[in-house]
């Protein structure tokens, strides 16, 4: 019997619409995956070659919660390869770490230690294994955490990239000691320095830091930094961080410390000026900002007075607080204007002289600064710490001198 067209039309269309829904389907299954992972944010994105550190991921508190489960997460470390840049779906079996020119080829390591902190963050001690092969200087890998330790089931919670490197060193340091100004520059030789290492001195950071293509030289500028020895120097690279108390990040051992020794010392502009005039000074050096000068006037204020000081002294000498001896303040610069921490202006009195008397602690304006070279000094407090008969002030006192020469012109 003969099927009317219309009936072969409606099962060829109903085939259609058949078939049609199942691709519809199969293209809603592949295309949209059932969870995707959390981008976690670490504490530190790098670390030393052999682990031991511990670094904290931190999940968007936006989105939904990897870490639900009470119990911590299996974490690992999977190698970014050339072929694979992402977290497997699901725990992969541990793998030995194999590489060349820093780029791996094959790598997965388990986290030992993990400790969820809530359903948004968890800590990571880095393994030891998660180590350097051969001469390579980093390798890049992912860290993948997932709800279990079984390769068919488990499910990727979230992820993050992580880089191992080579741990910095310290082999020598250029100079050691300078002005607390600073402004000079600093070249520290090791290895594992990297681009975009960062440095600070006492805490406070280095400028114009550059690392030479071997990793072996780093150098920036000395900043501002309060007077002081023991002062350390401090690198941090892709590899973690080293100290100059611990130049070869061994901590096992005892090497001595390369630290520094930051010495007081300003700079003035003009640092010339004539006879019986008032020059406006310029003055540059560190730590004005916690100084009032507001006690020193054109009419003189004692230079024994336990007040910050910028006064005219003995270039031979130094500065002395007692009226009879050579070191006694000659004259006094006033009207100081604190600009910040480390510039200050004022004027200089060169029209006349402290008297030599301990009574008197006026300016005598009957004789002028005589001709010669000087040193203008920043002083803390004028009062002598010392012993009443050893008319000398502590040394500490002293915040920093610079030359300063009256001349006849």
């Amino acid at each position: 019997m003969r099927k009317s067209s219309s009936t072969i039309r409606s099962r060829f269309i109903r085939r259609g619409l058949a078939a049609g829904a199942v691709v519809v389907t199969a293209l809603a299954i592949t295309a949209v995956p059932a969870y995707a992972e959390a981008k976690l944010v670490l504490s530190a994105a790098s670390g030393p070659s052999a682990g031991g550190n511990t670094i904290t991921g931190q999940a968007p508190t936006t989105g939904t919660a990897p870490f639900l489960a009470t119990t911590p997460p299996v974490v690992q470390f999977q190698a970014i390869t050339t072929s694979v840049t992402t977290c497997s779906l699901t725990y992969k079996a541990v793998a030995p770490i194999a590489g060349a020119s820093n780029v791996l080829t094959a790598g997965v390591q388990d986290a030992v230690t993990v400790t969820r902190i809530n359903a948004y963050r968890i800590a990571v001690k880095i393994p030891v294994a998660l180590a350097l092969t051969g001469t390579n200087a980093f390798f890049k890998f992912n860290m993948c955490a997932y709800d279990d330790d079984i390769t068919v089931g488990s499910t990727l919670l979230a992820s993050a990239p992580y880089t191992i490197a080579t741990k910095p060193t310290i082999t020598n340091i250029a100079p050691v000691a300078g002005p607390a100004l600073g402004g000079y520059q600093i070249s520290v030789t090791g290895t594992g320095f990297t681009s975009g290492s960062t440095a600070t001195l006492g805490n406070v950071p280095l400028t114009g830091v550059t690392v030479n293509t071997g990793g072996t030289l780093l150098t920036g500028t000395a900043p501002p930094r309060a007077a002081g020895t023991g002062i350390q120097l401090v690198i941090v690279s892709q590899g973690g961080t080293v100290s100059s108390n611990d130049p070869d990040n061994d901590p096992t051992n005892t090497a001595a410390p390369n630290n520094f020794t930051l010495s007081n010392g300003i700079v003035v502009t003009p640092n010339t000026a004539t006879e019986g005039s008032t020059p406006d000074l310029d003055i540059f050096g560190v730590g004005f900002a916690a100084m009032d000068f507001s006690a020193d006037t054109a009419a003189g204020t004692s230079p024994a007075a336990a007040t910050p000081h910028i006064v005219l002294v003995n270039k031979s000498t130094g500065y002395d607080p007692v009226p009879a001896n050579l070191g006694r303040p000659i004259t006094v610069c006033t009207d100081v204007l604190v600009l910040s921490d480390t510039e200050l202006l004022c004027k200089l009195q060169l029209g006349g002289v402290y008297s030599t008397n301990a009574a008197d602690a006026t300016i005598d304006t009957s004789a002028d600064v005589p001709t010669g070279a000087y040193t203008l000094q920043v002083i803390k407090t004028g009062l002598d710490t010392g012993p009443p008969s050893a008319e000398t002030i502590d040394a500490t006192a002293v915040t920093s001198g610079s030359t300063f020469t009256v001349a006849p012109y």
